[in-house]
């Protein structure tokens, strides 16, 4: 059978006589998982976890000391879903050797017996409160829980994650922990379900040359691009506008785009950005420094990453400028550069 198509009439298999029909009658765990799957995540249900637009999207912090926790949130794993509606804290267990790597794991156990790790040769670490794990240090049955895959307890390294019929481990996050004891590392590593990276491009809407105190206007450059000239031993820029999208989430970068020029690779800029909504005032983040342009005409440049705070929100208004300041001893580019406007990437919804 390949084909099925549910919900319809009836209420068990098989119908009209053939074994084989099975599209009426009560939905098992797998035909509820298949759907919410269909309907949710498609295929990023084997790599990808939480879910962006639920609560605090299970994010893992080191809140004090080497405590460890999971944030509120749900995701999927193995084609359950979790969810999290109160923070899970941990107590990593101490390595005997200088320092381990572990991961914080979503765990599904689709069988019927407690897991604790043994029975596919990991070890796996446990809340302090396990009232969620009927009181023991193990994921119960047919249960999906957060946990800590530790690391090897030689190597230090990382642990591959189990993925088979009978258990699934999808990573929220990894850090590394020391002898001391101490938490030193925590890397985010959570791979929305329902959102992915997205990208917009911003065109200038206007530049101008500070030293000089005149326009900078647009021209068709080598021939087919529209870009500004920045001239060299100028303070110059460019200055555009534009609203964060509604998909908005998280994580939002600007990067400023120049043509290549030949000869010395670098340029000193100044990237900034200012954000706010109706009726509140604009605050932003700005970055300073010298950056190194790939040698050759007309290569596409993508320079000075100028992180948002995350403070910004969906349908904020932004102002962002790239200014060139061609007389610092740290540009180096003995020529005119060509700016052509911003490539902007962040995080969205699916």
């Amino acid at each position: 059978m390949t084909i099925s198509s549910r919900p319809q009439a009836g209420n068990k298999n098989p119908v009209f006589g053939n074994p084989a029909f099975i599209d009426a009658g009560p939905w098992s765990r797998d035909q509820w998982a298949q759907k919410l799957i269909i309907e949710w995540v498609g295929d990023y249900v084997t790599t990808r976890g939480p879910f962006a637009k639920y609560l605090n999207r299970l994010a893992v912090t080191n809140p004090a000391g080497v405590t460890i926790q999971v944030d509120t949130g749900a995701g999927y794993c193995g084609g359950s879903m979790m969810d999290v509606t109160a923070a899970v804290t941990f107590t990593p267990n101490t390595p005997g050797i200088a320092s381990r790597t572990d991961k914080v794991v979503m765990v599904e156990n689709n069988t019927n017996a407690a897991y604790d790790g043994a029975l596919s040769g990991v070890i796996l670490d446990f809340p302090t409160d396990l009232t969620d794990y009927s009181g023991v240090a193990s994921v119960p049955p047919y249960a999906c829980r957060p946990a800590i895959l530790r690391g090897d307890a030689v190597t230090g390294a990382a642990t591959a994650l189990i993925q088979s019929a009978n258990y699934w481990m999808i990573e929220l996050a990894r850090f590394n922990i020391t002898n001391v004891p101490a938490v030193n590392t925590l890397t985010d590593n959570r791979d929305y379900v329902d959102a992915e990276t997205k990208y917009l491009w911003v065109q200038p809407e206007y530049g101008y040359n500070t030293t000089d105190g005149t326009d900078v206007t647009p021209l068709l450059h080598a021939p087919s691009y529209s870009a500004y000239e920045l001239i060299d031993t100028k303070l110059a820029g460019c200055y555009a506008h534009f609203i964060v999208p509604a998909d908005f989430i998280e994580g939002m970068t600007a990067y400023a785009v120049f043509l290549g020029v030949a000869g010395a690779p670098n340029i000193y800029l100044n990237h900034a950005y200012l954000s706010a909504a109706c009726g509140e005032t604009p605050a932003g983040v700005s970055t300073l420094a010298a950056y190194t342009m790939a040698n050759g005409a007309s290569i596409y440049n993508c320079l000075a990453p100028l992180a948002f705070a995350a403070t910004v929100e969906g349908d904020d208004m932004v102002s962002i400028l790239a200014t060139r300041d061609a007389t610092n001893v740290l540009d180096t580019v003995d020529a005119s550069t060509y700016f052509i406007g911003w490539r902007i990437e962040y995080f969205g919804w699916r």
